[in-house]
């Protein structure tokens, strides 16, 4: 064989390894460098909650406090189309399967946003709504809900009609709940988390005018617990759809 036929088989043969290699890179790369997110939720952080005053013109002001999930993105790749998919809701004080409500194609929503989904840039936690409580100020009316939506999801004030009718996404008071959700991304990978909810009644200051006193009273009432990873075999089989 002479040189040039040699160095032309290397060639080819070298030519083939980095085709063969560049396709390996480009099926398995994208697989092994996911963006990488995390989970936290304080409802006294910055950013983890917000509080809400409405004054109705004859009617006692109405207080809201929103308690959201963040999620961030610790990488430094764009996560795209991240979602937080409702699993299930366990009330602690119900035995068996009474205490259990699955839920079959519900998300929570993006704060702010009408929305299900958004790609989160790198480094950056976006929130995602958890649950809120609704209290009138005078103390007669105190309920708290899931905010869950189904797609396509509607116009928020609409939506937000139907949550506060539906009894499956409303919290009962001084009950313990679990809510599991899972964490996904088109590029991502997914994690399953569960968080604890309960609330009392708010115990209002008394006096004639509104206060910043009645945002620290609807606080106290809510706790929410850390988000906490679960097992991916979540048995939905076993539970009866909402």
């Amino acid at each position: 064989m002479t040189t040039e036929k040699l160095i032309e088989l290397v060639g080819i043969w070298f030519t083939g390894i980095a085709t063969f290699s560049a396709t390996l890179v480009a099926l398995f790369l994208p697989k092994l460098y996911r963006p990488r997110l995390s989970v936290s939720c304080n409802k006294d952080g910055i950013g983890s909650s917000s509080y809400v005053f409405i004054d109705r013109s004859g009617s006692p002001p109405m207080e809201e406090l929103w308690v959201k999930v963040g999620v961030k993105n610790k990488s430094g790749l764009n996560a795209e189309h991240v979602q937080l998919r409702l699993i299930m809701a366990h009330n602690r004080g119900m035995a068996g399967r009474q205490g259990y409500k699955s839920f079959s194609s519900w998300w929570l929503k993006v704060s702010a946003l009408n929305a299900m989904s958004i790609s989160i840039p790198p480094k950056y936690t976006q929130y995602y709504d958890l649950c809120y409580l609704v209290a009138d100020r005078d103390g007669s009316s105190v309920s708290a809900y899931i905010p869950a939506v189904r797609y396509p999801m509607r116009d928020w004030n609409i939506e937000k009609e139907h949550i506060e009718r539906d009894p499956n996404r409303k919290l009962e008071p001084r009950c313990e709940y679990d809510l599991v959700f899972a964490v996904s991304g088109k590029n991502t990978h997914a994690g399953y988390f569960q968080i604890s909810i309960s609330y009392d009644v708010p115990d209002f200051p008394r006096s004639d005018g509104f206060t910043l006193s009645s945002e620290t009273a609807i606080r106290r009432a809510i706790r929410v617990g850390p988000p906490t990873r679960v097992s991916r075999q979540v048995e939905l089989d076993k539970l009866d759809d909402v």
